[in-house]
């Protein structure tokens, strides 16, 4: 069922794609998705606060656990799953580390997570204000101290690469997790399947159509000013002069690195 599901969606977002929106997102569809992330920005912000508590607490916790590409896949999944279900998103990046200690992931200094809010939508008002979305632990401490056990997203282990594939393409979100603490280890929790899950993609599409990646790995991995200033020094040198520009994709590896995708408590 989760093949099927993925093979599905592939083939029906290509036909789509292909008849229109070359372009990309319509000037509609991205005042839909930032109104969307706009209230879910608003929803995040008021959870995390400690001196609200009118408010219910709800939390969605990811660990990713591969590499930085798929782990942003998996954030994005993260995300929309905690925007559909009024949960403010915790991204823990505990032990993320290869060799001596070197970070594999991009820690959360190198990119700027905040959404810069119309005052007058509604009526009330001018202007803008920028809402921050700490998705930090330590935010989580400073909030939630009712300790108890972390509820996990239900996953099928034998099936690598599409283990979330029938919770995130079949189930109801908001009726399967219901606890306040809700875990996940990533482990590749792919979004596509979302966009046909008969309880939220109506929803998702009303607000982010088939460009739901786009829009929220731009708010989740938009790099901060110091990155900013740093690419325009090294574009200036490189890039601006060139007559076109090359991008070249490295994959690299040790002989032991199948260790970090064997089951070990069943290596067969």
């Amino acid at each position: 069922l989760p093949v099927i599901l993925l093979l599905t969606l592939q083939f029906s977002m290509g036909d789509e794609l292909k008849r229109g929106n070359r372009d990309g997102p319509s000037e509609a569809l991205r005042l839909s998705a930032q109104e969307r992330i706009e209230d879910y920005a608003v929803l995040h912000q008021s959870i995390m606060d400690p001196k609200n508590n009118e408010i219910e607490k709800k939390f969605l916790i990811l660990q990713p656990r591969l590499g930085m590409g798929n782990s942003q896949i998996e954030e994005v999944t993260a995300l929309a799953i905690a925007m559909e279900t009024n949960r403010a998103l915790v991204i823990d990046l505990l032990d993320r580390s290869v060799g001596m200690g070197v970070p594999w992931y991009a820690p959360f200094s190198v990119y700027d997570r905040r959404i810069l809010r119309n005052e007058s939508k509604g009526g009330g008002g001018s202007g803008s204000s920028a809402l921050r979305l700490d998705m930090s632990k330590e935010a989580l401490a400073r909030v939630y101290s009712g300790g108890g056990d972390i509820a996990i997203v239900p996953e099928e282990r034998s099936h690598l690469y599409a283990q979330f594939n029938e919770f995130v393409g079949c189930a109801n979100w908001s009726a399967s997790l219901k606890d306040p603490l809700i875990g996940s280890p990533g482990r590749f929790m792919g979004y596509l399947p979302a966009l046909l899950n008969r309880y939220h993609a109506a929803s998702i599409n009303a607000s982010f159509g088939h460009y739901l990646f786009h829009f929220l790995s731009s708010l989740l991995h938009r790099p901060a000013g110091k990155v900013r200033r740093r690419l325009k020094k090294l574009a200036r040198r490189w890039i601006h002069p060139a007559n076109c520009s090359v991008g070249i994709h490295v994959r690299w590896g040790l002989p032991d690195d199948h260790f970090f995708y064997v089951d070990h408590a069943r290596p067969d």
